[in-house]
Parts: structure tokens; C-alpha cells; sequence
């Protein structure tokens, strides 16, 4: 499914987040339902707008949220020192810092759930790109400039800006056993 390249009132990005079993051969539907849960309990005490998107269909393993970020997180000196000689790299810096809260509530779903009975990956499809995420590849500034230059390495030549299409997903395994 495509996402768009909305913004919300204040113009911050909007994005795309998908939470889906890691195996769509063996769904654990309880474990998405409660990642979903606590994703929309924690974005919304952030202040953040969540609306489910329809997908047409009824029954899917899917949950697809549209999430407007309403406190842009600010880029740090590291990320600005690149601006002028890098304007894709800044463009994937404010896409990634845009997103640090997002996926770190989603990484971390499961600490909130007891017992702790599954685990969440999560990866992020900017344009035609996508990279898996982990919370400590969005730590901080110098990080987010490393994460942006891997994903430039990993796309050479990929067209991106701040408003370039955004997909979050995460994938939640099964329940492990006790």
C-alpha cells in the first residue's frame, strides 16, 4: 500500500504506520492487537494525532495507523553542520528524527505488555528505500547522520526530501514459550 506525502496543520510529516505479524504464516493476532494498543495509547499521550486507515478489507492481520507528529523533534548541531553540502542527508535526518519517538514506543511495546511474550521489528520505507530500525541507530544526532548516510549507501542516486513518502512497519512475532 502506498503512503502519502501529507503534512499535518503544524507541517510536520505525516506518517504511515503498519504493525503486522513477522510470520504471516503463523499470525499471532493477540500480540498485534496489544503492540497496536499500546502504540496509540503512547502517540497520543505524546500529543500525537492516530487514525486508523481502512484497507478495504475486514479480518486482516494488519493494523494500519496514519500518525500526525505534532512536536517535531529539533535537529542538533551535528545534523545542521551537513544542511547546506547535503540536503538529502537533512531530509533523511528529519525523516528519521521525525520518527525516533514513534519507533521507540514501538520497539519497546513489548516492555509494557507482562508477561513479555513477543518481539517487535521494526523498518521504515522512505520512497523507493527501506532499512530495518533499532533504538540505538536513532540514539541521537550523530546516529541519525549515520543512519542517513547508510541509507545513501545503500540507495546511491534515491530522490528523497522532507515530504517524501513515509512507512513505518512493524512486524510482531509470535508469542515465545514460557
Amino acid at each position: 500500500m502506498e503512503s502519502s506525502s501529507e503534512t499535518s496543520a503544524m507541517g510536520f510529516p505525516q506518517i504511515l504506520l503498519e504493525i503486522g505479524p513477522e510470520d504471516s504464516q503463523n499470525p499471532d493476532l493477540m500480540a498485534i492487537q496489544q503492540v497496536s494498543r499500546q502504540m496509540i495509547k503512547d502517540l497520543k499521550q505524546d500529543g500525537d494525532t492516530v487514525t486508523p486507515v481502512y484497507q478495504g478489507q475486514r479480518g486482516g492481520f494488519e493494523t494500519l495507523l496514519q500518525v500526525g507528529i505534532t512536536d517535531a523533534q529539533t535537529l542538533g548541531t551535528a545534523i545542521m553542520a551537513h544542511k547546506d553540502a547535503f540536503d538529502v542527508v537533512v531530509a533523511l535526518c528529519t525523516i528519521f528524527t521525525s520518527v525516533r519517538s514513534l519507533v521507540t514506543h514501538l520497539l519497546h511495546s513489548d516492555d509494557k505488555v507482562q508477561p513479555q511474550t513477543h518481539d517487535v521489528k521494526v523498518s521504515i520505507t522512505i520512497g523507493d528505500g527501506s532499512i530495518e530500525l533499532t533504538s540505538s541507530n536513532l540514539a541521537d544526532d550523530e546516529r541519525v547522520k549515520q543512519l542517513a548516510d547508510h541509507f545513501l549507501r545503500t540507495y546511491p542516486g534515491i530522490k528523497i526530501t522532507a515530504h517524501s513518502p513515509v512507512k513505518v512497519k512493524g512486524r510482531v512475532s509470535a508469542r515465545r514459550k514460557h
